[in-house]
């Protein structure tokens, strides 16, 4: 195991990545972070947390009071942490790891203790799926930029090495992550076993289609692609074109044809799980293409003003919330 000298320089051997081969950690929301720092920094980060675990433990002793079955449970979508609180939390905790880091207090057995104590707390209100899919995620996105930043450092003591091929060329680099990037996930049985669920529904789902009550379906896209909300606007695109709409917004490209034969048509461009590089092709939205290319460019300003997406995800929660009636 390599790490960081006592100077604070860089002591890993080169070829070397600190990171791991993704882009950029994707944040929340800029100013959201910014406000919820302030607030760290004015109550510090153990009080700050202790307010929110108080209102997390209310909201579950309400829910629990309901008597509802685990069906209910979950079609419920009963509010357990906002948005903001689940940010807020994994701000408190990276900030917990940077004054054990100051204080080179941050030990692998430190971290472990810590991230299995903070896994056990949120599945208080949780499933192991949602966590992994959406917190764990989010509090190592800000690990990550901590050690970007050199707000976090990485040590002997509190990071770890490992080789792994490069994607192009296949030689070997070594990776070196903090231990936070090892502890805060399940082991590698649960994520094998999601997948093959997530496999199975959407196989399901494929081999079973529900019908639509079409023309109240067409009549709320229409209605979400005429909004002002990020949220709306997000799942009217994502329904009104049949794309992922990440797809859309972070690599997609939508245009008319030069002659289109049908006001539906589009030009698709980008997709996502394709490595290789395709040609644009011709598909069809449900509503005019001019009115998904008028939505698609507001939301590319909306993005623009954020400059970060949020880790709210409009192809699953928000998209089922708006369509489910017309099952």
């Amino acid at each position: 195991m390599t790490g960081g000298n006592a100077d604070g320089q860089s002591a890993f051997p080169l070829p070397c990545r600190l990171m791991p081969r993704s882009a950029t950690p994707k944040l929340p929301d800029p100013n959201l972070i910014s406000q919820l720092n302030a607030q760290i920094e004015s109550l510090g980060w153990s009080e700050f947390r202790q307010a929110i675990a108080l209102k997390f433990q209310q909201r579950l002793a309400l829910i629990a009071a309901k008597n509802l079955d685990a069906e209910k449970l979950k079609k419920a979508r009963f509010k357990k942490l906002t948005h903001e609180e689940k940010v807020a939390l994994a701000l408190c905790f990276l900030h917990q790891l940077i004054s054990l880091n100051q204080q080179n207090l941050d030990t692998e057995s430190t971290i472990q203790a810590l991230a299995i104590a903070e896994t056990a707390f949120l599945e208080r209100g949780y499933t192991p799926e949602f966590i992994a899919k959406n917190l764990h995620p989010l509090y190592i996105n800000f690990v990550r930029d901590a050690i970007d930043r050199v707000e976090l450092k990485l040590t002997p003591i509190n990071s770890y090495s490992f080789e792994i091929p490069e994607r192009d060329t296949e030689r070997l680099v070594e990776v070196t992550q903090h231990y936070a990037q090892l502890y805060l996930k399940y082991q590698q049985p649960f994520y094998r076993q999601l997948s093959r669920s997530g496999t199975k529904v959407n196989n399901l789902k494929q081999d079973y289609p529900q019908p639509v009550r079409l023309q109240p379906y067409l009549n709320k896209v229409n209605q979400l692609l005429q909004s002002d909300k990020s949220t709306e606007l997000a799942a009217g695109i994502a329904a009104a074109c049949g794309r992922r709409f990440s797809e859309v917004i972070e690599r997609g490209k939508v245009t008319v044809p030069q002659s289109p034969t049908s006001p539906y048509e589009f030009v698709f461009e980008g997709q996502l799980k394709k490595t290789d590089s395709l040609e644009p092709y011709i598909t069809y939205s449900l509503v005019h293409a001019s009115l998904l290319i008028s939505a698609i460019e507001r939301m590319y300003e909306k993005s623009k003003k954020l400059r970060q997406p949020s880790n709210h995800n409009p192809n699953h929660c928000y998209m089922d919330e708006c369509f489910s009636s017309f099952r």
